[in-house]
């Protein structure tokens, strides 16, 4: 076969010129201008976490918003914790910041509490817990912004309006306080990323686990030429049943009884139609006691029993009702 010559022949000249590399110096006081708030404000967002979550480490295991589901947590601890149950926030790394490997490996050797080469075996409780999915925050910026957002709107619904309406199962309606309140608020790009079992699928063995994210990690080969076992990201969750899924809000569960609002649950969450909003939750303290409102729904309906303002909202279709 022979290539046919064209008749005519492109004027080189009508092409657009090459793109030649910029060598002009960099404008150092513009670059410190740009970049130095954006450094500012990750370090400020970082240390408020690493803060707060030092001081959720050392209260009750039901407040999870950071050890749990802060950014550091990272998606190989989320990963995990879908696939086993295991939490970030075990008893040796409270912040849930350690290494994979130190984090998980003792929960599947057999604890003698004696050295076995470098290794010393310790008995460990490990914590588990977790609905269908498991996720973190993209960084800490993010939930610096919607955690001071949320408690700010919890702040100062609450102080506006300190008591909710209910309807009773037999249908009359009173008027009670509330203390702790769910936020969701949605955010442009996204809030984080999670991990969804497949349905059917039982958990994993830790080890299991371990070893399959350690090797997606490592790039571990079955033999030295062949490619590697895991060679791309959805391989491996192909191999473990799991979904990734993309967040756009949060959820925030917060505890007015105190002289300020406490963040008891904070997660990234999917945010039906971008409904976010506020609601009173099902976790109510009356009159001092610990209750619940045994079949109760909120109506909308918000009061100032002292200044007998009152408002009332659209019941958001996330709303848990009071049972």
């Amino acid at each position: 076969m022979f290539i046919k010559v064209p008749k005519t022949v492109p004027n080189l000249s009508d092409r657009p010129p090459t793109q030649r590399p910029d060598t002009s110096p960099i404008d150092m006081e513009f670059a410190r201008a740009a970049i130095a708030p954006r450094i500012q404000k990750m370090v400020e967002a970082r240390d408020s976490h690493i803060r707060a979550a030092q001081v959720e480490a050392t209260k009750s295991k039901n407040i999870h918003a950071l050890t749990r589901h802060g950014y550091q947590t990272g998606w190989a601890g989320q990963l995990l914790r879908v696939c086993t149950k295991l939490t970030p926030d075990q008893e040796f790394d409270p912040l849930g910041t350690g290494d994979l490997s130190d984090r998980n490996e003792d929960h599947y050797r057999e604890s003698t509490n004696q050295k076995t080469g470098a290794v010393t075996q310790i008995k460990m409780r490990p914590r588990t817990g977790g609905g269908v999915a498991a996720g973190h925050f993209y960084n800490p910026e993010i939930q610096d912004a919607l955690m001071k957002q949320s408690l700010a709107l919890a702040k100062q619904i609450s102080r506006s309006f300190p008591e909710c309406e209910v309807r009773l199962p037999d249908g009359t309606r009173e008027w009670r306080r509330y203390s702790f309140v769910h936020v969701y608020l949605t955010r442009p790009g996204g809030t984080g990323v999670a991990f969804s079992k497949a349905e059917g699928w039982a958990k994993l063995e830790v080890k299991d686990a371990v070893d399959a994210i350690n090797e997606f990690i490592a790039g571990a080969r079955p033999t030295p030429t062949s490619p590697p076992k895991y060679p791309t990201w959805e391989h491996l969750l192909d191999h473990l049943k799991v979904t990734q899924i993309l967040r756009n809000g949060s959820r925030s569960e917060i505890n007015l009884s105190g002289p300020e609002p406490c963040m008891m649950t904070m997660m990234p969450e999917t945010v039906g139609n971008g409904q976010g909003g506020i609601a009173p939750t099902s976790l109510v303290l009356v009159k001092g006691e610990n209750g619940r409102f045994k079949g109760c729904r909120w109506t909308g309906g918000l009061r100032n029993p002292g200044t007998r303002a009152a408002t009332s909202r659209a019941v958001p279709g996330w709303t848990e009702p009071f049972k």
